[in-house]
Order: C-alpha cells, then structure tokens, then sequence
C-alpha cells in the first residue's frame, strides 16, 4: 500500500495521506485524524525511517483502524 500511496498520491504528503485514506477506509481524514497521521509519518521520518517506510508504517495505522477491519 505505500509504494501506491508513493507512486499515486501525489506529491504533496496531504495528498498522499487523502489517497492513502481513501484507500483504507473510502474517505478523506479529518483535520484531527490529518494532524495526527501527518505528525506520525514525520516521527517515523525523524527516527531515521525511509520515506516508504515510513508510508508503510502510516498505511498499517491506517489499515488497523475500525473503519477498515471487516468484523463478523
């Protein structure tokens, strides 16, 4: 999911976060959700994680949310 979200969100981090959203759960983060995610990816960048890494490790928080698990 991160070389997608890399290679078809844009440029732009608030774009590929919007794509990377739209992947997991079908919608746009909120401002709340945008803030916190885009300040995730930034502690992963800061820890010395590549940019797909760090892609990597925002898409598995996105992918662990409620919203995207199918529950029986």
């Amino acid at each position: 999911m991160a070389d997608r979200i890399i290679r078809e969100g844009g440029t732009k981090e608030s774009s590929r976060l919007n794509y990377g959203c739209k992947l997991a759960i079908s919608r746009n983060p909120t401002s709340n959700e945008r803030e916190r995610l885009l300040s995730f990816y930034h502690r992963q960048l800061n820890e010395g994680a590549s940019e797909k890494m760090a892609w990597t490790m925002v898409a598995n928080v996105l992918l662990n949310l409620d919203e995207a698990i199918t529950k029986e």
